[in-house]
């Protein structure tokens, strides 16, 4: 049964709780060499492996690269030779109307979160000022330059994939870590666990603690309906790639705008990273609504 809100990320990380028991036991049963030279059978389900990378930050590669080849596929080969590393649009201030619209309203943003302690301004007689609906609606937001440029990488790669027809494909940005077992609990998803239309598996998504809506769905997964953030590492389908390209332009956060998409498609994620972020390193993005938000804030402490 689907659930909102608290219960459902109540739920879920209790869920988290127990995968996590269950998946330390499993991992004790073999040796840290057999996790580690785990073989995925990456072509019978993807086609590549996208890394959405910033050439300036040559760092970056050299890390990801190295963290890539430690993940072993079929073939004696490794995740890093199925990778294509995927210019973003770092640097560029162009933005085609057409893939991504900027501005957006904070209502929009807080559909994917819906804070019932959302402030709008400071407390005046120890009365919390909150945000109304029609505030929410009118206050406009502008996406930040790094948040226009990964929505149009994001929206780049997609494209890619339908051109070339691929089945599925791994997309990921140049900040990644990697999970204990990644490899086996990816073919244990893909072989046991995902129906046959799947759309988009978050394998390190944040849920959000008042938006987050789901479903228990399988031993690893649950079904997501509203209310994930970050999209460090994700799979998607040819179908899930197309349906997303069905729904230009992205309007603000790529990461925002996806969760407005889930209504038509299949999204599934897992109760802990298989693939995470490296917070050791620099990132070159910002939140803007979070941006807006305090600067509005601040304004009327003046």
């Amino acid at each position: 049964m689907k659930r909102k809100g608290s219960e459902s990320i109540n739920i879920f990380i209790k869920r988290a709780e127990n995968w996590t028991k269950w998946f330390i036991n499993k991992l004790n049963e073999k040796s840290n060499h057999d996790w580690q030279n785990y073989e995925l059978d990456f072509y019978k389900y993807m086609d590549k492996t996208y890394v959405l990378h910033v050439p300036e930050f040559t760092e970056r590669k050299v890390i990801t690269s190295d963290r890539l080849s430690e993940q072993k596929i079929k073939s004696g080969k490794t995740l890093l030779d199925t990778v294509t590393w995927w210019n973003g649009f770092y640097g560029e201030n162009h933005i085609d109307p057409l893939i991504h619209i900027p501005d957006f309203t904070y209502h929009y943003c807080w559909l994917t979160n819906p804070d019932p302690f959302q402030k709008f301004g400071k407390k005046e007689d120890e009365v919390i000022d909150i945000m109304s609906v029609e505030q929410m609606q009118k206050f406009i937001i502008t996406s930040s330059q790094a948040e226009s440029n990964i929505a149009m990488g994001h929206i780049d790669i997609l494209k890619d994939i339908v051109k070339n027809d691929h089945k599925a494909a791994l997309i990921t940005e140049d900040d990644i870590t990697f999970g204990a077992g990644a490899m086996w609990l990816l073919e244990s998803m893909f072989e046991e666990q995902l129906p046959h239309d799947w759309d988009l598996v978050y394998l390190g998504g944040q849920p959000c603690d008042w938006g987050f809506e789901s479903e228990p769905y399988s031993r690893d997964l649950d079904r997501v309906y509203n209310g994930v953030y970050w999209m460090s590492g994700y799979i998607i389908s040819q179908s899930g790639a197309r349906k997303l390209l069905d729904n230009l332009p992205v309007i603000g956060p790529v990461d925002v705008w996806i969760n407005h998409q889930f209504r038509d498609m299949k999204v599934y994620t897992t109760f802990k990273p298989y693939i995470g972020q490296d917070k050791t390193l620099d990132s070159y993005n910002c939140y803007s609504f979070a941006e807006a938000i305090l600067k509005e804030n601040n304004n009327k402490d003046i």
